[in-house]
């Protein structure tokens, strides 16, 4: 016979379920995409840097809600974020239907030790080439804040959780370039970020007793909306326009980092210019010297930039690198990771893509990030 809780105990329990409610993830859906809102979510951790994600319904205490033939039977499927073959990560969260709250604290008890539980709003994605700024913010993070915006959560601060494989030959390239990537997605989230190896660090053994991990609040499955996986009618990352997406996104990351919102670029000199050095149009700190003692650009206040840190006014900082560009009126690069903080200039910033000159047809590359922000203006140089 089942053994009656008491009304404390029930309360308790009630609220440690699993609820739900998922929706079509803005974007193409040639490949059915779906965007999930989770109250208490659950990870099993194995050990082997990933697990099972698990939601515990229990009838009559659970709240779901899925469009009309989308979810499977028992699990719910919802991509991750967008691989490096173009191809994407699919993740499945399988669904435990319990009867009763009993059958439910039984369920979860099985497992060795405490839940740990990780409060307030989580975001989970799987970020491509998570040692490099660009990718993993507008390939893996960006989709992912759109899923966020779509149940008007774009103002809530948020922790980063993400499942990244690390390349021993990248880390020994360029050193510190995964912490420092991943400690950025978690400062433009406000809770910082959580990977897989921080969630459970036992290393990869078949018998490692399961850990429990609980998610207040979180937000997984991401429509084709980042640089590498989208191709809308206008040629703009995805949701930038409709959704009015990457104004959310520069006002959620000004919010993080405690900065006010940009004032709108100069109307009137002294106008602020940076000009960015980057791979794809090399040597630019010489061009950038020519302007500058230019008689004729008086009204233009213009600076050398090189983000990597190299420079003598850079550090390598992200906050330091904001702080630029919010004070930003013309922003000069090639194409590439360089310019892809242009997404956060000042609204009436005029931004002028270089282009690639290491090819012969020269290409721009990232015209659909200026295309996707209508606050900007984008010139192209020929």
């Amino acid at each position: 016979s089942r053994r009656l809780l008491e009304p404390v105990e029930q309360t308790r329990l009630a609220g440690l379920v699993t609820s739900y409610r998922c929706i079509r993830a803005y974007g193409s859906q040639v490949k059915r995409r779906m965007a999930c809102l989770f109250k208490n979510l659950y990870l099993e951790s194995h050990g082997d840097r990933t697990g099972n994600w698990v939601a515990h319904t229990v009838r009559n205490y659970s709240e779901t809600e899925a469009p009309e033939g989308s979810l499977d039977r028992n699990s719910i499927t919802v991509s991750g974020g967008v691989g490096a073959g173009f191809g994407e990560h699919w993740i499945k969260v399988e669904i435990r239907q319990h009867a009763t709250l009993g059958d439910f604290a039984a369920a979860v008890s099985n497992t060795q030790g405490e839940v740990v539980g990780h409060d307030k709003l989580s975001v989970f994605f799987i970020p491509l080439y998570s040692f490099n700024y660009g990718h993993a913010t507008f390939d893996s993070l960006y989709p992912a804040f759109v899923s966020v915006l779509q149940f008007g959560l774009q103002d809530v601060p948020f922790r980063a959780v993400i499942w990244t494989k690390r390349e021993n030959p990248v880390e020994k390239q360029l050193p510190g370039s995964y912490d420092r990537v991943e400690a950025t997605l978690g400062r433009i989230g406000g809770l910082g970020c959580l990977n897989n190896k921080q969630i459970d660090e036992r290393g990869m053994n078949r018998h490692n007793p399961t850990v429990l991990h609980r998610f207040d609040q979180l937000v997984m499955g991401s429509g084709a909306n980042g640089q590498k996986l989208d191709m809308n009618g206008n040629f703009s990352l995805g949701a930038c326009r409709d959704l009015h997406a990457c104004r959310a996104f520069r006002k959620h990351l000004y919010d993080s980092l405690g900065f006010p919102q940009p004032p709108p670029a100069r109307r009137a000199p002294p106008f602020r210019v940076i000009i960015i050095e980057n791979k794809r149009y090399r040597d630019l700190k010489d061009f950038a010297d020519v302007l500058m003692k230019s008689a004729a650009l008086s009204d233009f206040h213009i600076e050398w930039v090189e983000w990597s840190g190299k420079g003598i006014k850079q550090t390598g900082n992200f906050t330091d690198h904001i702080t630029i560009i919010a004070q930003t009126d013309i922003h000069i690069s090639g194409p590439g990771t360089g310019m892809f903080y242009q997404t956060f200039l000042p609204d009436g910033a005029v931004h002028i893509n270089l282009g690639n000159a290491e090819t012969a047809t020269q290409g721009y590359m990232e015209e659909y990030m200026a295309e996707g922000a209508p606050y900007l203006r984008a010139l192209y140089y020929r």
